[in-house]
């Protein structure tokens, strides 16, 4: 590993939400190719798992598969217990939860419906939400001083871009956020870090409906001009956020400065005018 330091993947399991595609297929692969102890792949894609192991027909004893969707009531409790029982041998090794699975539809706030905030909701917030307590219950019992694992939300900068159609989706990720925070405060007693990764704009399926003069747009507030990044990119956080000693409590942005300096460089480029 390039940081010696860090938690070895190794001697961890994982459980990905979103496994199938973009940011969550290619944790997965990351995580393969550094030799993860054993991994538990949740997606309502069956195709897109099945492809995905069969890329690494040597690990295929490591990888469990499950196909279901993760807003159904039963899904928080149906992963963690069965991902449990393919963990543990001896005793339980420390194991981490990365919620990658996300939604967005985009609709002006006096136009989105009840039915598309719920289901924004239900994706982004409360099944990672009940993901996270099912695999407390079932996983971390009890307290411990020594690491026990980590939880990973994917967050967003949507909620600091206040991006015209984004409401119910900026909402959902501010939740999740404080979610984040609010878990590391209750968890860090069992020896669980809870930290989130916050991307900008990456190429994925999510953002391929997105008109390239809107992202054109959007580009010209960054210095640089390169808006979309790509899911490896958003990997590295995750490992980070996931394995990184003494890194509790945090999120990392993962946007080219977009929303640390791209409202300023607007600015400067109206005054300019």
């Amino acid at each position: 590993m390039l940081f010696p330091n860090f938690r070895r993947i190794d001697t961890h399991c994982a459980i990905i939400t979103g496994a199938a595609s973009g940011i969550g297929r290619e944790l997965a692969k990351r995580l393969l190719e550094n030799d993860i102890a054993a991994l538990y792949l949740v997606d309502r894609d069956l195709p897109g798992l099945l492809s995905l192991k069969e890329e690494f027909p040597n690990f295929s004893r490591r990888i469990q598969i499950q196909d279901i969707d993760i807003t159904l009531k039963e899904a928080p409790d149906a992963i963690a217990k069965n991902a449990a029982i393919f963990f543990k041998k001896d005793s339980m090794p420390p194991v981490v939860l990365f919620n990658c699975a996300g939604v967005v539809r985009d609709a002006f706030a006096v136009k989105v419906t009840l039915e598309d905030i719920k289901s924004i909701f239900e994706v982004n917030a409360f099944a990672p939400f009940l993901l996270a307590t099912a695999c407390v219950r079932e996983i971390w019992k009890g307290k411990s001083e020594v690491n026990r694992g980590a939880i990973v939300n994917i967050t967003s900068v949507s909620p600091a871009l206040h991006l015209f159609g984004q409401s119910a989706y900026a909402a959902s990720k501010a939740a999740l956020a404080n979610l984040t925070l609010q878990l590391a405060a209750e968890c860090s007693r069992k020896g669980i870090v809870v930290n989130a990764v916050a991307p900008g704009f990456v190429k994925t399926p999510m953002t391929k409906n997105l008109s390239d003069k809107y992202l054109e747009a959007l580009a010209t507030a960054i210095p640089n001009g390169e808006l979309l990044c790509t899911p490896g990119d958003i990997v590295n956080a995750l490992i980070i956020a996931a394995f990184m000693p003494f890194f509790n409590a945090q999120t990392i942005t993962v946007d080219n400065g977009l929303t640390a300096i791209g409202l300023s460089t607007m600015h400067q480029a109206m005054l300019s005018k």
